[in-house]
């Protein structure tokens, strides 16, 4: 192969993209919903590993894609394709090095990529730091770990009654030690084991592309010197293979949405394939540096504007895709439930507080599009808006829609479409802003 030859840092590189893209096929390949980029990117991942005269043109075309369909699509991205689009953007200027054949700094890179996924990490366990994640009644980690709960058989009571109220403290626990320890280089061994814990814990709860993508982000902590070229480009077409066997198994079948028995398959056998590739390549070459800063100006720039993106919640500028997923974190109103920033003394933006209050949604609307509103939850004023742009993008004109705002109530059966039932924003809210529904009372219910 073309890359034995080159470097041990452009070789990790070459894995790295690899892994990015098999993240991404996974994701894209998870009900096989847009078939033209589920396809783009299996037989994308596939030329990658298997044409290297070409490796580098193949991964640029596909990042080049998925960008153009992330910024199409944006605001209205899972959290990890949040990151993913950010890490494109950060690869470019590394592709366009390579293709004009200039010398590119890989170990910079590697130490923004770093810093990217120190900062993803931390804010996935800042966000948790509130009450209502840590109750267990209401904990999204009770909720999402309630599969494996029931699993226990009922005369183990006890151990069931401790796991179901120990689960929260666990998630804290596991999701807490991963960015303390990812960021000293002497207890880093210890954070990669604990990455693979939690996602390979995930991966059969239906995020088998999330924790794709998490390997991705290990393999950055990885010190690639002492690895054989010829042996990890092998073992990773053979990871390769085996990811595409295994979404061409489920191909077949258009799934249902929560965690199916396709999920629980894909979930174990992607790892038990990727355990293998880990435990060969992970474990032993872990990085023992510091979390070094990279030395360009503007990929330090996209640190602090990751770290500002994962703040929004508590500036006031949406509470959803900025990694707040599953976290029971509400910032709403003069008070929010996180512990160390109850007071909400960072907000300096209202958009959380200009609120419809949804009094009556026919039941026909419910069906038409899964985020519509049910009765009683109050909407983000910007977010009500794009509810009613995707009404008249689908030309859908009997949306019955009874709702208050300002004290004042106003009611239509031509949700969209009715010129008097409407309550403009500036478009660039909309592109650039994204809100969760907000419930009125009660502990904070479990979203993601």
């Amino acid at each position: 192969m073309d890359d034995i030859n080159k470097s041990p840092w452009y070789q990790h590189y070459v894995v790295f993209q690899g892994l990015l893209l098999l993240g991404f096929l996974f994701h894209q390949t998870e009900d096989w919903g847009n078939r033209p980029f589920a396809f783009l990117s299996y037989f994308g991942v596939a030329a990658f590993a298997f044409l290297p005269k070409w490796r580098q043109w193949i991964f640029t075309a596909i990042i080049t894609l998925a960008t153009y369909r992330y910024l199409d699509l944006f605001p209205n991205l899972a959290n990890h394709s949040n990151f993913n689009l950010l890490v494109y953007l950060l690869l470019f200027p590394i592709q366009w090095q390579i293709h004009t054949n200039k010398t590119v700094d890989y170990k910079n890179l590697f130490y923004c990529l770093r810093w990217l996924i120190f900062v993803l990490y931390f804010f996935t366990i800042f966000h948790k730091l509130n009450w209502d994640f840590i109750n267990p009644q209401s904990s999204c980690a009770s909720q999402k770990l309630d599969d494996y709960y029931r699993m226990i058989p009922h005369h183990w009571s006890l151990i069931r009654y401790w796991f179901y109220a120990s689960t929260p403290a666990l998630g804290l626990i596991v999701e807490g030690i991963i960015p303390l320890f990812l960021f000293f280089g002497r207890t880093r061994f210890i954070a990669i084991p604990f990455v693979a814990i939690l996602h390979f814990t995930l991966a059969p709860m239906g995020f088998t592309d999330f924790s794709s993508l998490a390997m991705s982000f290990a393999w950055c902590f990885i010190n690639p010197s002492n690895m054989s070229s010829r042996n990890l480009l092998k073992h990773f077409q053979y990871l390769v293979i085996a990811s595409l066997l295994l979404s061409s198994s489920l191909f077949p079948f258009r799934f249902p949405k929560g965690i199916q028995a396709y999920e629980i398959y894909e979930g174990f056998v992607f790892s038990l394939i990727y355990s293998v590739f880990i435990y060969k390549y992970y474990l032993k070459n872990i990085s023992k540096e510091s979390l070094l800063l990279p030395k360009a100006l503007w990929q330090k720039a996209l640190i602090v504007f990751l770290f500002f993106f994962g703040m929004n919640s508590y500036l006031g500028l949406r509470t959803a895709g900025n990694f707040s997923m599953f976290s029971n974190l509400r910032t709403e109103g003069s008070t929010s439930n996180h512990i160390l920033l109850s007071s909400n003394p960072l907000k300096i933006f209202s958009f959380q507080e200009d609120t419809i209050e949804v009094l009556k949604v026919s039941r026909k609307a419910r069906g038409f599009y899964k985020h519509m509103p049910m009765a009683g939850q109050l909407i983000p004023r910007v977010e009500f808006q794009r509810i009613l742009q995707k009404i008249r993008k689908r030309k859908w004109t009997r949306i019955h829609l009874k709702v208050r705002y300002k004290d004042q109530e106003y009611e239509t059966k031509h949700a969209g479409f009715d010129p008097g039932f409407s309550f403009p924003v500036p478009e660039w809210q909309i592109k650039l802003m994204k809100f969760r529904h907000i419930q009125k009372e009660g502990p904070q219910w479990c979203q993601w």
